[in-house]
């Protein structure tokens, strides 16, 4: 499959058509080829309308005023303190980092199972340590100034490693972590891992807090309990993970759909970021951003189209 045909690929994941016609292959050349620094002044043709670049850049504009950091954490601050729900870009490496960006995606999640199929060849089964995941998200950063929110699992060990893993996830250019409550390691063939202690994960959720060496990185709460406990018990420790100093919560799974979003909404005041809920929430944006939701995730369909661009 030819260079065109598999930026094509790419960017159908991210819901986006280049014309059928081989006039105007810029994005291919300057995607997949990628070796060439400094500027290119083309015209990107798409159907029924023409975008002009004065300048498609290779690398982020890091020279340019602020630290890319800092510009990359307060935009994201800006989603998750606006009124509306973001449709993320579930990317998996610098590319789809850098063509994520270049289509506009306020926010770019990295998520554990893709970041392991696409930096490690294996499944979400395998445990992959911080080292493994601070470098890909410093490959990705490096490449794309993106608002970049990070599956971090369950902080790759207790409260302790935790810290560590904060301070490195920063240093690396990550503008939100997630600290998850799942039992880790995963078993294998196991649909329900469990979870750790409600007082364990808060105590996670308070190191990570005073870990941060820049106030502007948000700590995400990432649970699991919906699919987990009974409804009570979930908001429960979801009341409790939303005094802890995090400041967003993650729902990894929402069975119940609105009813499960109304009623976290009524317990906590913590803007949210839900994966793959079921459809007929996913596609009501209304009723999403009433109930709080900021960022929606619809788990890998990047990962999974470009995949099929190589077979």
């Amino acid at each position: 499959m030819g260079n065109y045909a598999q930026t094509a690929f790419f960017l159908n994941a991210f819901e986006v058509q280049l014309p059928e016609q081989r006039t105007e292959p810029v994005l291919a050349g300057l995607i997949l080829a990628g070796a060439c620094l400094g500027e290119l002044y083309r015209e990107v043709s798409f159907p029924g309308k023409v975008h002009r670049t004065a300048a498609v850049r290779l690398l982020p504009s890091w020279e340019q005023g602020d630290e890319p950091m800092s510009r990359a954490r307060e935009r994201f601050r800006s989603v998750i303190a606006g009124s509306t729900c973001v449709l993320a870009a579930n990317i998996f490496d610098p590319l789809s980092a850098r063509i994520a960006d270049m289509l506009g995606y306020q926010v770019c999640v990295l998520s554990g199972s893709v970041g392991k199929v696409a930096n490690l060849g294996v499944p979400d089964i395998v445990l992959s340590n911080m080292s493994d995941v601070v470098d890909h998200c410093r490959r990705i950063t490096r490449i794309a100034e993106v608002s970049l929110m990070v599956d971090a699992e369950d902080g790759f060990g207790n409260a302790v490693n935790v810290r560590r893993t904060v301070q490195e996830m920063e240093a690396a250019g990550v503008s939100a972590i997630e600290i998850e409550d799942n039992v880790v390691p995963r078993r294998f063939n196991v649909q329900h891992p469990g979870l750790i202690s409600k007082e364990e994960q808060v105590g996670k959720l308070q190191a990570a807090v005073a870990a941060r060496t820049d106030p502007s990185t948000v700590i995400v709460a990432r649970t699991s309990a919906l699919a987990e406990c009974p409804l009570e018990e979930a908001l429960d420790r979801i009341r409790a993970y939303s005094t802890t100093g995090a400041e967003a919560l993650m729902l990894a799974g929402v069975p119940r759909g609105r009813a499960d979003l109304a009623a976290v909404y009524q317990n906590t005041s913590l803007p949210l970021c839900v994966l793959n809920p079921p459809p007929e929430a996913r596609n009501d944006s209304a009723f999403l951003a009433a109930n709080g939701v900021r960022i929606l995730m619809l788990g890998k369909p990047d990962l999974r189209h470009s995949s099929q661009g190589y077979l």
